[in-house]
């Protein structure tokens, strides 16, 4: 499974996760409160984290997306924590539990419809 899959699901399953959380809420209402929990993962691969982390280490700016460099910045922090000297090390990061999804609540939205539609539970 792709990491855009495994998000996909992901999302699904907080927006569930919430509904029960919240019965009888609007779903707008569910999906911005959903869109803020914590995500069961980073969602990047392993190169791309190593290559961002360098720059964000080095004081460097990772991206112009406020809420990647945000990711970005997050994983750094639990990189100096952790001490990570190997590879292994950050991939084993990568599969902690995240602050969020680090993505819009449109891009959350869009995401949850799209994947009921493909499922066709909509």
């Amino acid at each position: 499974m792709t990491l855009r899959e495994q998000k996909k699901q992901h999302i699904v399953a907080a927006v569930y996760a919430t509904m029960k959380r919240m019965p009888g809420a609007p779903i707008e209402d569910i999906l911005r409160v959903a869109s803020m929990s914590p995500a069961p993962m980073y969602y990047i691969t392993l190169d791309r984290a190593v290559r961002n982390l360098s720059l964000i280490l080095r004081g460097r700016t990772a991206t112009r997306n406020a809420l990647k460099q945000a990711l970005y910045e997050e994983l750094a922090e639990k990189f100096k924590r952790a001490k990570c000297v190997t590879l292994k090390d950050v991939a084993q990061i990568l599969e902690t539990p995240a602050s969020s999804f680090f993505i819009t609540f449109e891009t959350f939205r869009c995401a949850f419809y799209r994947t009921l539609r493909k499922k066709k539970l909509i």
